[in-house]
């Protein structure tokens, strides 16, 4: 698979996907395809919507982590029988959940996907202006649910149902995105994990004004751990 370092990317016109390393082979291979039959993004309805989801530019990215740790927080919560988080955050649970998070970043990865933007699903692979379907879902109903709302963050628009930067999809239906599209992050000292990604962009790309309260006591954690493992190291 082709690799790319984030310094060499226009970030705020990128595409990125996260997977799991074991399906690099197969993804490849095969590319990536919306029609599995069991897939990381299965929630919801999302059967009943087979699509290809991604986030766009480094903002879009850091806001896919910090919905993703409020969502870890959340399945943390509920087997710990611990209220979940709109109600209120237990360290005890806030920690563990960070303790998986850290580990599990190891192990995943980020992919630079190269996509076509049009209305017109046979000549291209998204629309900016597609609709997230669990956000209009939620926005359907009366009110709109006190954990989906802490889930999709504050930068969410509430006021709308298109799809954010940071939760895109390619068009609904079956579709397929060939390995000649498709390029394996790294960061700026060769590291694919996207731990080290999700570092990097952080501290170097992240825009000052945008708040990712979940993400940025992550990352304070991260670099706690990083730092006792190198004077561990130097023992």
């Amino acid at each position: 698979m082709k690799v790319v370092k984030i310094d060499e990317l226009d970030l705020s016109n990128t595409f990125f996907h996260f997977t799991r390393a074991a399906h690099l082979q197969d993804i490849n291979i095969n590319g990536l395809n919306s029609n599995f039959t069991k897939r990381e993004n299965t929630v919801g309805r999302d059967l009943d919507n087979p699509c290809i989801y991604f986030s766009k530019g480094s903002n879009g990215l850091l806001k896919t982590v910090d919905v993703w740790i409020r969502w870890e927080y959340n399945k943390m919560a509920d087997a710990m029988r611990q209220p979940r988080g709109d109600e209120c955050i237990k360290q005890d649970v806030l920690q563990r959940t960070y303790k998986k998070l850290f580990e599990d970043f190891k192990n995943r990865r980020y992919l630079k996907l190269d996509l076509v933007e049009g209305k017109d699903p046979e000549t291209s692979d998204f629309s900016s202006e597609g609709v997230d379907y669990k956000k209009e879902s939620a926005l359907k109903k009366d009110k709109i649910p006190s954990t989906f709302r802490w889930l999709y963050g504050e930068y969410t628009n509430f006021d709308s149902p298109v799809m954010e930067d940071w939760n895109m999809n390619t068009h609904i239906g079956i579709k397929r995105i060939d390995p000649s599209k498709i390029t394996l992050l790294a960061d700026s000292l060769g590291r694919t994990d996207a731990l080290s990604i999700i570092y990097e962009i952080y501290y170097r790309y992240k825009s000052p004004d945008l708040e990712l309260k979940s993400l940025d006591g992550f990352m304070k954690y991260v670099k706690e751990q990083l730092k006792a493992m190198e004077l561990e190291e130097e023992r």
